[in-house]
């Protein structure tokens, strides 16, 4: 008799429990692929039919097929409620799509092996790359490697569009892990430059005059870094450009204002994701162990400045030689107060001018050679390039902002080359007033989904030096 591991509800959630079935690992690609993933542990995985999940169904013609899945491997019959969900989902595509060949071409190789999920990541998105198809992956896990091994095999002239920052990242992956000619590449600076056969613009600058020099070109490829920044107001006019084959790439669809569906009828329907747990199992990630630190109702100066001082001081001295990054997403009433204080190194937002860009680069340099231990982040800390991170500590926060939650524990978790025996422990520390405690728990409910717990500790027992690391 089938062994069924999968029970159905009609609100679309999908439990999988681990009976040692020689087909799980089949059955998790086929969920990961189609649905969303809510929990993971070793006995149970929760998915979700949501709303992204059922476009990306609909619209790749796969509909029947997957309730036809879903039916074969579950204990229940699949409820006709959610069925119908399914079969009478209307997609609406808005793309920009070029039905004839592009005759230029470009010869780029990368010089890196790619892993095995990257690889797979590439399997998933050709068969379905002449639609359009987005793939999300978790911070830190080398989507760029996936992007620039798409262009090697289809050889086609490509735009890259990202978040400010991340553009330069691109262009340092090029130049580093590519053959490619850099006469060929141009990253958009100042509105000005002249397109070249792989372009990099940052969203922020695909607007005015440029926006029309790039709307006016047909690409062979359009790159959405960032992708969950396409339903922006200020963003969404980039899905204009015209390109014969486009891919999102994103950690996360999570947006305050719940438009991440707008990306897939943007672009085109998910293809791949992986999550985070998995790859820790696979050996890809570091464990990471998340404490809120409550801190005293007695502490009436400014968002528990005083409190948050005296716990950065010892934690710095109870985990002495460790790499330590300090966020916080105040600039002038904590991020900025706190580094004068303790003089500490600070790397906040703002304009990229060629002073501030080196005195950057510099910081993050001595802070990866291990010659400064501490620094701050405000705002920026997704696009840094910031190595090994030990300790991460928290002061304060984007209201409930799951994204930024994912942010800080993914950076934590970093990426390593695969490797035996079990990886490095580091912790976050989110130092939590009163007044932010209601927004914290939001947050704490939103990345559970991602199988992140948080152990709640009271600042005077972390001080006394009354607690362990789990």
């Amino acid at each position: 008799m089938k062994q069924r591991n999968l029970v159905v509800h009609s609100d679309g959630t999908i439990y999988l429990f681990d009976n040692n079935i020689k087909n799980l690992e089949d059955i998790e690609d086929k969920l990961r692929k189609y649905t969303t993933n809510i929990y993971y542990s070793d006995q149970v995985r929760y998915y979700k039919l949501d709303n992204y999940s059922i476009w990306s169904i609909v619209s790749m013609n796969k509909a029947s097929k997957f309730l036809s899945f879903l039916q074969l491997h579950s204990q229940n019959i699949i409820p006709d409620k959610l069925k119908q969900k399914i079969l009478n989902k209307k997609v609406d595509k808005k793309q920009s799509v070029l039905n004839f060949d592009i005759k230029e071409t470009l010869t780029l190789k990368i010089n890196v092996e790619l892993e095995q999920f990257q690889l797979n990541a590439l399997h998933a998105i050709k068969p379905q790359i002449d639609n359009n198809c987005v793939i999300i992956l978790p911070p830190r896990t080398g989507k760029t490697l996936i992007g620039l091994k798409l262009i090697e095999d289809l050889k086609t002239p490509t735009l890259i569009l990202s978040e400010f920052r991340s553009d330069e990242i691109w262009e340092q992956e090029i130049k580093n892990k590519t053959n490619y000619n850099p006469d060929n590449l141009v990253r958009i600076e100042t509105g000005n430059e002249v397109l070249k056969p792989i372009t990099i613009c940052p969203y922020s600058k695909a607007k005015n005059k440029m926006l029309d020099v790039l709307s006016e070109r047909n690409w062979g490829l359009i790159i959405y870094d960032d992708a969950h920044k396409l339903p922006a107001d200020k963003i969404s006019n980039t899905n204009i450009f015209r390109a014969k084959y486009k891919l999102g790439m994103t950690a996360t669809l999570a947006r305050s204002d719940n438009l991440g569906e707008t990306v897939f009828r943007s672009i085109g329907p998910k293809v791949y994701t992986l999550p985070w747990k998995q790859l820790e199992y696979m050996g890809y990630k570091n464990q990471v162990i998340c404490f809120k630190v409550n801190l005293p109702n007695n502490d009436y100066s400014e968002y528990g400045f005083n409190s948050k001082i005296k716990t950065i001081k010892y934690l710095r001295s109870y985990f002495k030689n460790k790499k330590i990054v300090i966020v916080s997403h105040l600039v002038e009433k904590m991020a900025k107060k706190v580094g004068k204080l303790l003089n500490i190194k600070i790397l906040s937002g703002g304009n990229r001018g060629k002073n501030e860009g080196k005195l950057k680069k510099e910081i993050i340099e001595k802070f990866n050679k291990g010659e400064i231990d501490t620094i701050i982040c405000s705002g920026i800390i997704e696009n840094l390039p910031l190595k090994k991170i030990d300790i991460m500590i928290a002061l304060s926060y984007q209201g409930s902002s799951e994204r930024e939650e994912i942010f800080r524990v993914g950076i934590l978790k970093g990426f390593d080359k695969k490797r035996q025996g079990n990886k490095n422990t580091k912790f976050l520390f989110s130092l939590v007033t009163n007044d932010e405690s209601d927004y914290f728990s939001e947050r704490e409910a939103l990345i559970k989904k991602y199988n992140i717990k948080y152990h709640s500790i009271n600042y005077n027992d972390l001080i006394e030096g009354d607690w362990n690391e789990c």
